[in-house]
């Protein structure tokens, strides 16, 4: 394993989470300067997640066309455009157009570099990878202002900071799922499909993404906010009986298990 090679990586793994915050945190601001109103920046979610999921269902093909590395290459500039778009644009319209590139860029990027990263690297170092995305999406806030962002996590929790401990152990029992079920991936499918099933999964991840808020917000507009912490235990319990479905079927039991469901 090369040094700089995981370096590489791991910046290019960076860069997909820096500006993954930035929108939601500046909306308020850049949605008045624009005179479009709060909910707009739903519509740019959903645009972004939309093309995250297309380009990740043809990563494969494309890696496959263009080669891992003027893959990454050419997603780090096509999202360099979307955000330079984001940047420049004049009004609600632009913001829509110039989401495409940046979604289909990181829909990409994730899924490529997942794909490469899958069957080389051991968990830890898989691990530490996808803990430089938080790292970039945490810069991206301190870029944009930390006072800014802290404020408006902590709006919905006035008086006390014992209310924000809810999102922060959701966040941090959520971080690492998603590395870990990439280190499985070729265990249990085998190292030939790992590309493709890690392009299924990306575009499951930004499917999820783009539905499960707008269903909430359904929900809540329908009956109420309180309705929260049941809506996240069925997610909850639903990720629950999907591992223990696939330890039992697949005999992954954490260690060397995995191998068991390679070879089937």
């Amino acid at each position: 394993m090369h040094a700089w090679l995981v370096a590489l990586i791991g910046l290019s793994f960076f860069a997909i989470g820096l500006p993954e915050a930035l929108l939601g945190a500046s909306w308020p601001a850049m949605g008045g300067g624009l005179h479009a109103q709060l909910a707009s920046v739903s519509f740019i979610a959903i645009v972004i997640c939309a093309a995250s999921v297309a380009s990740a269902l043809f990563a494969r093909r494309i890696v496959r066309r263009l080669g891992m590395g003027n893959t990454v290459v050419c997603s780090v500039v096509v999202a360099a455009i979307g955000c330079a778009g984001f940047a420049f644009a004049d009004g609600l319209s632009w913001l829509l157009v110039f989401a495409v590139p940046y979604g289909a860029a990181a829909g990409l990027l994730t899924a490529s570099l997942n794909a490469y990263i899958a069957p080389r690297y051991a968990a830890r170092h898989i691990d530490w990878l996808h803990a430089t995305t938080a790292a970039g999406a945490t810069g991206g806030h301190a870029i944009l202002g930390a006072v800014i962002a802290l404020i408006v996590t902590l709006v919905p929790f006035p008086g006390s900071w014992k209310h924000a401990a809810g999102p922060i152990l959701l966040g941090l029992g959520c971080a690492p799922i998603n590395p870990a079920v990439v280190h499985l991936v070729p265990r249990i499918y085998g190292v030939a499909n790992t590309a493709t099933v890690i392009g299924l999964q990306t575009a499951a991840i930004y499917g999820g993404t783009l539905i499960t808020p707008s269903a909430f917000g359904i929900i809540a507009h329908y009956h109420s906010t309180s309705f929260l912490p049941w809506y996240l235990a069925i997610f909850t319990a639903s990720t629950i009986m999907a591992g223990l479905a696939t330890r039992r079927q697949l005999h992954v039991d954490g260690t060397d298990g995995g191998s068991q469901g390679a070879g089937r």
